[in-house]
């Protein structure tokens, strides 16, 4: 099932040259962990300072 909630990054760390993990605080769920693919990558489409610590 999907949810959709804000957060607040705590940490971010990385797992192996694949992933990093990223722990993320959300009001309905607490503390979360979350598997992401790099986000530092040339090809990432992720926008990186989303998972800065303390951004929300």
């Amino acid at each position: 099932m999907h949810y959709k909630t804000e957060g607040i990054v705590l940490s971010n760390a990385g797992y192996n040259d694949k992933y990093s993990i990223t722990h993320v605080f959300t009001r309905d769920f607490g503390r979360v962990s979350y598997l992401l693919p790099k986000i530092r990558g040339r090809r990432s489409k992720i926008n990186p300072a989303l998972f800065s610590p303390l951004s929300i």
